[in-house]
């Protein structure tokens, strides 16, 4: 199994915090029918990262694949990830990495909702989750984490500095 990690799961750090065990690799890529966005209401404290399955051409989203150790890995990432809804992502939608044909990739995705969350002053966006997943990104390249910034929505959203 792969999860491709879009937000906190770009950083090998917090991955760990997760994981009994590393992946068996962590490949950066790209995967086209995502819009990521500043857009998920995190149990009303904090607004992480989130994205969405989208239509429209050129709508494309970086992060990583981490292949997983070992299958049992899922449901702990499952239960990190427990408001998010897992889904399979088609391997044509994938760039950057070669994957075996019966590959099975997953991603967490926003769940379906009828408002779409913007931060807010009650529900910002802090400084220390975006330190953790831009720390995750400069560890592969400064190019990877221009291409979280450029390709993420909702940046004018309330931040705040919780260092």
């Amino acid at each position: 199994h792969f999860v491709f990690g879009y937000g906190s799961l770009i950083n090998p750090v917090s991955v760990s915090k997760t994981l009994p065990n590393p992946p068996l690799s962590v490949r950066p890529c790209s995967v086209r029918g995502l819009a990521r966005a500043w857009n998920y209401n995190c149990n009303d404290t904090y607004t992480a990262v989130g994205v969405d399955p989208v239509d429209h051409p050129g709508a494309q989203t970086n992060g990583v694949l981490l292949h997983l150790p070992d299958p049992s890995d899922l449901p702990l990432l499952d239960v990190r990830e427990k408001c998010y809804k897992r889904k399979q992502i088609q391997l044509s939608h994938i760039n950057g990495v070669q994957l075996p044909s019966n590959a099975c990739v997953w991603v967490y995705v926003n769940p379906p909702t009828e408002m779409s969350h913007m931060p807010t002053r009650n529900v910002p966006i802090p400084q220390t989750y975006i330190d953790c997943i831009l720390t995750g990104c400069l560890k592969i390249s400064k190019a990877f984490a221009e291409e979280f910034v450029r390709s993420t929505d909702g940046w004018e959203g309330h931040w705040v500095d919780d260092r």
